[in-house]
């Protein structure tokens, strides 16, 4: 021991040792050890005691009744400095003001201090916007007659894990990844019956670059060669006439909607959570309509969670069908999804959904 004392501590049970002493009592603030010098004294040192004389209830109301009284007697002073803080003026170049001072309220107090004259009288309610009618005569407009191209990638396992496949055709496209989704990941099932792995990809020269390529690539351990096949174009969706449309939305694979920074999944959607997947599709695809309206939502979903594996985790979404009550530029924004997939992680297979689209 160098026989210095410890170091005062805050412990609930055992007040500190004092130099010199034992501690026999805490103080009231700061819970301190202390030597009491009398049954009255409550507080280590004048700090403290400083503390506890303004955080006291009748200091707190004495406050309260001088500052009333000061603002009766000085009321149209105290306006006017803040006003002239306010105008950007500086109150101490301002030798008006000095008369406000002590007349309680002066009638006319503006303009003594040289600012325009308040404006009297009730304000002027602007009235209240008229609630606006669904535009149930959008058009969906001009649209060009393909709207995605597809490719058949094979030499791929049908059960090779999706997290796999999207790093190949990352490094495929060596494009670094976006907020927006240049591609979606399919596992099609040709006229012959035989279900492989496929991508959807939503710029054309991305698909024209890579159709016909041939290489000697790795899946995770394996090794395989990968056959990329020629241009499928995926038509745009048929032409929507004006009015109200139901949209039918089937998942075949799980749809992932996330909100509040991607940290709450959604597993029933609701007319945002669509509004908001119809404009994602328009903005994937390079494409735009007449305004989107979609006035009501009703799911019969099931959570469902997929496990991607490696950095991704897993991935919250839901199955089942999801029936939209639409304008005609939603519905026919909606029936994109039959090529680009809904949601989010569509890059990774997910989203794909069957679209149906018939009148109201």
């Amino acid at each position: 021991m160098d026989g210095h004392a410890p170091p005062r501590t805050l412990i609930a049970d055992t007040p500190a040792p004092i130099p010199g002493g034992e501690s026999l009592a805490r103080c009231a603030i700061c819970g301190a050890g202390m030597l009491p010098r009398c049954p009255s004294h409550r507080y280590c040192g004048p700090a403290c005691a400083r503390r506890a004389k303004y955080a006291a209830p009748a200091r707190a109301i004495g406050d309260a009744r001088r500052s009333a009284r000061f603002h009766q007697r000085h009321a149209s002073w105290r306006y006017a400095v803040r006003a002239l803080r306010r105008a950007g003026v500086d109150p101490a170049t301002v030798p008006a003001l000095a008369e406000l001072r002590g007349r309680g309220h002066v009638e006319g107090w503006r303009e003594l201090v040289g600012l325009p004259a308040e404006a009297r009288g009730r304000r002027a309610v602007a009235p209240a916007p008229k609630p606006s009618r669904a535009p149930w005569g959008a058009a969906t407009g001009v649209q060009p007659e393909h709207v995605a191209w597809g490719l058949a990638l094979d030499g791929i396992a049908p059960r090779t894990p999706a997290r796999l496949v999207h790093g190949l055709v990352s490094r495929l496209i060596a494009v670094d990844h976006a907020q927006v989704a240049r591609w979606a990941l399919a596992l099609p099932t040709g006229a012959s019956g035989r279900c492989g792995w496929g991508v959807v990809l939503f710029r054309r020269d991305d698909a024209e670059r890579l159709a016909g390529h041939v290489e000697r690539a790795r899946l995770g351990a394996v090794e395989i060669d990968l056959r990329i096949g020629p241009v499928v174009r995926l038509r745009a969706p048929a032409p929507v006439a004006r009015g109200k449309h139901r949209v039918t939305i089937d998942a075949v694979t799980p749809v992932s909607h996330m909100i509040a920074g991607r940290t709450r999944p959604v597993t029933a959607p609701t007319i945002d959570t669509i509004t908001r997947c119809a404009g994602d599709l328009l903005q994937r695809l390079g494409l735009t309509t007449g305004t989107l309206h979609v006035s009501a939502v009703h799911c019969s979903t099931v959570a469902e969670r997929v496990e991607l594996g490696g950095h991704v985790g897993h991935v919250a979404g839901w199955i089942g069908r999801v029936e939209v009550e639409c304008n005609a530029p939603a519905a026919w924004a909606l029936s994109l999804a039959r090529h680009a997939g809904l949601g989010g992680r569509v890059a990774y297979g997910l989203g794909r959904v069957r679209v149906e689209v018939s009148d109201a």
